[in-house]
């Protein structure tokens, strides 16, 4: 070789080496200066290391696959090589400098082990390397398999990352097996384009019966019912073709007799919609191969796009066989109820149905709902299956357990256990309303209650009637639920340190407290610094003090994000800005409120109506009525005389604004105001025309 060839070389082979490295594993010594490379024949300067697929890369691959079909040796790949040995050196430097990685992978077809060659790089997905051979080779990308020492390669994944061993061997091979024809496999493209108008006729030609089967198998959503799929084939999606040349009764035929096609066909990544009525199109075709096929069956039942339970309650039949009944309860416990009581013996298949589910130790055999191991299993994966139990729900190493996974489960102990300080101590620190199913006698307990409505302070209301109305035990429960107050006796709702806990925990505990603390200045400014809602329970007379109903549009407006000065003007200013908030999401009791005062004014019902027609509606009384408001709500819209008050649409001006846009308006008012109003309009549109008739020549 050249000196420049010589440099190229050892510049691949060092940019060769960082590039694997870079993937988690070190090169061999396997590339010799003998090896020449194809010129790059590329246009737009695209990369082959990318996996693109560019018009450069096709003609580099039919170069290759031309030279090895023809070569002069006795093999296919002797051919190729004494081809490849013809290129010249200046092409082979251009190549190595646009991809130093790029490298010559040999291709073992087939079980007659007919052997091609490809380019590849370790940057190049398997989808792109198919593509390269489906150009070189001829077989479709979809009906090819590559494998690597018997591990099949997935599409997606790069080559230098999932076959870091392909670019350490020499020469680099691959296996690449047909999965099958190309006819099948054109089949498959077609039903993988789901925007292709006949792959999708192909899914309305069934008779009713296959429809109802399809929906009862794929539990489809409410929007895609058998109305729709008769609306559809009404609408002519009936088809007789799914490919070119390639029939509908083919595709049944396959799907009927072929596993490894309904596997493919399955494999296909269906959008979400197209997957609801496609999986069980292929499932309904097959039925008579998945019950005669147990190898398809149990791949089926493993199968993430399948719903297990529906496709067991489909196939009962197919519960017999306990492989693949194992299988099923992996992923669905609650399929043990369709399993036969024998199964339902077999301790294997129970444990792991209820790892699954654990409530599934419902439709265990009477023998295994007393087994500890069992048990053990479903309480791990849900405490409730101690419902099911009964023989163990008096065993504290059992009930214990579930206790710690959830407080709830003490319902299903029994009553020895429910009278048990540390048993009960234990739930209700877990969930503290598991003291409603505490015995009655620890529910006057000062320890238990007071763990109970620590841990959740509407606990109280099962506590006694003497603890609820001791003040330490209900103080606990509103600092954790200000709203536990409403548990509390009547006394304790009249005392203001107790309701002051309350509501600053969660200002509509106002509501439960006595009208003596509601109407408490005090008790009232700590509820509406927590919630402008409390504002709906404060005393009649309250509502009425400005400084109140300043404070709660403070705290309504901070709620939205909106921070305002404690002044008067300041708010009403922000709420001129926001009229939304004060006549949507303020409390009718404050709407009102600050309707009657701080808002009732001309300004604040304009800038209402001008920010959104719809708060006519909520507007005060006084100013529906108003000739302004009016005038500026037709002017917006004319349609809105319509919803006017009688007296607003009595205005003149209100009746022209209308007719002005709309005479067919002026339908609804009475006769006098209707020949009132036609005049005015006419007389506005003369003075209108004539006004333009003067500023034209004067503009001109």
């Amino acid at each position: 070789c050249s000196t420049r060839a010589t440099y190229s070389w050892r510049r691949r082979q060092f940019a060769l080496g960082a590039g694997l490295m870079a993937s988690n594993y070190t090169p061999q010594k396997r590339i010799r200066p003998d090896h020449i490379w194809l010129p790059r024949l590329s246009r737009g300067g695209s990369d082959l290391a990318d996996g693109s697929d560019s018009v450069g890369s096709e003609a580099a691959d039919t170069q290759v696959d031309s030279h090895a079909d023809t070569g002069s040796a006795g093999s296919a790949s002797s051919g190729y090589t004494a081809q490849m040995s013809s290129v010249d050196e200046k092409g082979a430097d251009e190549a190595v400098e646009e991809d130093p990685l790029l490298c010559k992978v040999q291709l073992v077809i087939g079980l007659d082990a007919d052997v091609r060659c490809v380019w590849a790089s370790p940057q190049m997905t398997v989808a792109a390397v198919k593509l390269k051979i489906q150009q070189a080779t001829g077989i479709l990308k979809r009906a090819q398999k590559i494998a690597l020492e018997g591990v099949v390669l997935g599409d997606d994944q790069m080559l230098g990352t999932v076959a870091p061993a392909l670019f350490q061997a020499d020469p680099p091979s691959l296996n690449v097996l047909r999965l099958c024809s190309d006819e099948k496999a054109m089949c498959l493209d077609s039903l993988a384009r789901q925007h292709d108008s006949a792959a999708q006729r192909l899914l309305f030609t069934l008779t009713s019966e296959d429809r109802e089967r399809i929906l009862r198998l794929a539990q489809l959503p409410p929007r895609f019912d058998l109305h729709h799929l008769h609306v559809l084939h009404r609408q002519g999606l009936a088809s007789v073709q799914i490919a070119p040349d390639i029939a509908l009764l083919k595709l049944k035929e396959w799907l009927r007799e072929d596993p490894a096609f309904v596997l493919m066909a399955l494999d296909i990544d269906y959008s979400a919609l197209h997957a609801d009525y496609m999986i069980p199109l292929i499932l309904t075709y097959a039925a008579d191969l998945i019950l005669s096929d147990l190898q398809l069956a149990l791949a089926l039942m493993s199968n993430p796009l399948i719903y297990p339970a529906t496709f067991a309650g489909m196939y009962p039949k197919l519960l017999q066989h306990r492989e693949l009944l194992l299988v099923a309860v992996q992923r669905s416990g609650a399929i043990l109820q369709l399993a036969s009581s024998e199964m339902q013996c077999d301790k294997e298949i129970v444990i792991t149905a209820v790892r699954q589910a654990g409530t599934a130790l419902e439709f265990a055999s009477a023998a295994l709902k007393a087994d500890r191991d069992v048990v053990s299993a479903a309480i791990q994966q849900d405490a409730a299956a101690l419902q099911h139990a009964t023989d163990l729900q008096g065993d504290s190493s059992i009930v214990r357990p579930a206790l710690q996974k959830s407080g709830e489960a003490l319902r299903f102990a029994s009553p020895q256990l429910r009278a048990n300080c540390q048993m009960v101590a234990l739930a209700v620190a877990n969930n503290g309303a598991a003291l409603q199913y505490v015995m009655e006698d620890l529910q006057s307990d000062v320890e238990i209650v007071s763990l109970a409505v620590q841990q959740k302070g509407s606990a109280l209301e099962f506590a006694s009637q003497v603890l609820r109305s001791r003040k330490t035990i209900v103080s606990l429960a509103v600092m954790n639920d200000g709203l536990a107050l409403q548990h509390a006796c009547r006394d304790i709702q009249d005392d203001f340190c107790i309701v002051s806990r309350a509501v600053q925990q969660n200002g509509m505990a106002l509501q439960f407290a006595s009208l003596a603390i509601r109407g408490n200045r005090e008790a009232v400014h700590l509820a509406l610094r927590s919630s402008s809602e409390a504002f709906e329970h404060v005393c009649p007379e309250l509502q009425c003090d400005e400084q109140v109903m300043c404070l709660a549009a403070r705290q309504l407006l901070a709620e939205k994000g909106i921070q305002v000065w404690a002044d008067r003007e300041h708010v009403a200013s922000k709420m001129m800005m926001n009229p939304t908030i004060v006549l949507k999401d303020a409390g009718k009791n404050l709407r009102n409120a600050l309707l009657d005062t701080i808002l009732h004014t001309r300004e604040f019902s304009l800038a209402a109506v001008n920010h959104d027609l719809q708060l006519f509606q909520d507007l005060h009384d006084d100013f529906k009525t108003d000739e302004q408001v009016a005038l500026a709500v037709v002017t917006k819209r004319a349609s809105m005389l319509y919803d006017l008050p009688y007296q607003a649409r009595n205005f003149l001006s209100v009746q022209v604004a209308a007719a002005s846009q709309d005479k067919g308006w002026l339908s609804i008012l009475l006769p006098t105001d209707k020949k009132r109003a036609e005049e005015a309009v006419d007389a506005l549109m003369k003075k209108k025309d004539s006004s333009e008739c003067i500023s034209g020549p004067r503009l001109q």
